[in-house]
């Protein structure tokens, strides 16, 4: 269901499988020599889930690769697999990452940031959040942990010329060249929605209790104490490795 312009530009070959199923992997596989690993589970509350997407589809499909002999893999992470506290999300993609990078393929990993632009669906999830109340938009916390917003297409670029120019290193950052605050993103989505509210401020302490109670009633919130924890942090990596090797320019 992702956009892949970028990558059908290239002449890439798409194939069907089901990440829990190491058969239809396999079956995809035949006569590839290089897999683009980009398929999880991103909006799932629930360890399970994200478990079974994420971590156990990594280890299937690096299980059909040896079946079929592909030895050389693009993996397309996160940057939330790379923050102090991670929840079920980062855990379950630093998982598949390990699994990636001890396999002994031949693999390229990119851990992305926030992402924006026409498929970006991060940032499009944000949008519909500033547009969920009529006056306000509710913010956890201070609001001045820092992100770094990165185009989707810059993502895709990286992927593509990884997957046809192997670089030197085994492991990269995809980020855009500016930081800001949670705050600072907010107040440029409203502007370009042509929207203006008032931000409302709770504190972190509050809203990670209430929902660590709740969580213990309650089998699946809509967002719970983890993916609060998660949310509530700087998010922000270097990107001047990347830019080098890939002879590139994040867009701003």
């Amino acid at each position: 269901t992702s956009d892949t312009t970028v990558m059908d530009a290239q002449g890439f070959e798409k194939t069907i499988g089901d990440v829990n199923d190491v058969a239809s992997l396999s079956v995809a596989l035949e006569g590839i020599d290089t897999v683009v690993h980009a398929a999880a589970v991103t909006g799932s509350s629930d360890p399970a889930e994200n478990h079974r997407i994420n971590t156990e589809g990594a280890a299937n499909l690096i299980e059909a690769c040896r079946d079929r002999g592909v030895n050389r893999a693009v993996a397309v992470s996160t940057i939330s697999a790379d923050i102090q506290r991670r929840g079920a999300y980062g855990d379950s993609k630093l998982m598949a990452d390990n699994l990636f990078l001890a396999s002994g393929m031949d693999v390229t990993l990119i851990r992305a940031t926030l992402m924006f632009g026409p498929a970006g669906k991060q940032i499009e999830s944000i949008k519909r959040f500033v547009t969920m109340l009529p006056a306000v938009i509710p913010v956890i916390g201070d609001g001045r942990y820092l992100v770094q917003p990165v185009c989707v297409e810059d993502v895709a670029r990286v992927v593509v010329a990884a997957a046809l120019h192997r670089p030197p290193k085994r492991f990269y950052y995809a980020g855009g060249r500016e930081r800001m605050t949670f705050n600072e993103m907010l107040v440029r989505i409203m502007t370009r929605m042509c929207v203006r509210k008032q931000l409302i401020h709770f504190p972190y302490f509050f809203v990670h209790t209430a929902l660590s109670i709740a969580g213990k009633f309650v089998r699946k919130l809509p967002v719970n104490a983890a993916q609060v924890s998660t949310l509530c942090q700087d998010a922000v990596c270097p990107v001047e490795e990347t830019e080098k090797d890939f002879n590139m320019t994040f867009t701003p």
